[in-house]
C-alpha cells in the first residue's frame, strides 16, 4: 500500500506532466507567432521551464525522504507547483 508521501508525490508528478504539455503547446504557438510576439513568447517560455525545473526539483526531494519527508518539503512541492501552475496560466491567457 501507498503512503500519503507517495500519493503526494503521483499526484504533484501528474500535474507537473500537465503543465509540460501546456508549456508544449504555448511553444507551438510561440513558432507560429511573428517575430515580436515569438521574443515575448519564449521569454515566457523559458520562465515556466525554470519554474519546472524548480517544481520537478522540489518533487524530487520529497521523493527522497520518502516516509521520512518533512512537511516543509511537502509545502515547498505544492508552492513550487502553485507558483509554475499560476505562471502557466498566466502566459496562456496573454497568449491567447
Amino acid at each position: 500500500m501507498q503512503d500519503r508521501n507517495d500519493i503526494q508525490a503521483e499526484k504533484i508528478e501528474a500535474k507537473l506532466d500537465e503543465t509540460q504539455a501546456e508549456i508544449d503547446r504555448l511553444e507551438a504557438k510561440a513558432k507560429a507567432a511573428k517575430s515580436d510576439a515569438e521574443l515575448k513568447f519564449r521569454d515566457e517560455l523559458d520562465a515556466l521551464r525554470e519554474k519546472k525545473e524548480s517544481a520537478r526539483d522540489a518533487l524530487d526531494e520529497m521523493k527522497k525522504a520518502g516516509d521520512r519527508a518533512s512537511d516543509d518539503l511537502k509545502l515547498g512541492a505544492m508552492r513550487a507547483w502553485q507558483s509554475l501552475s499560476a505562471s502557466v496560466e498566466r502566459a496562456k491567457s496573454r497568449f491567447a
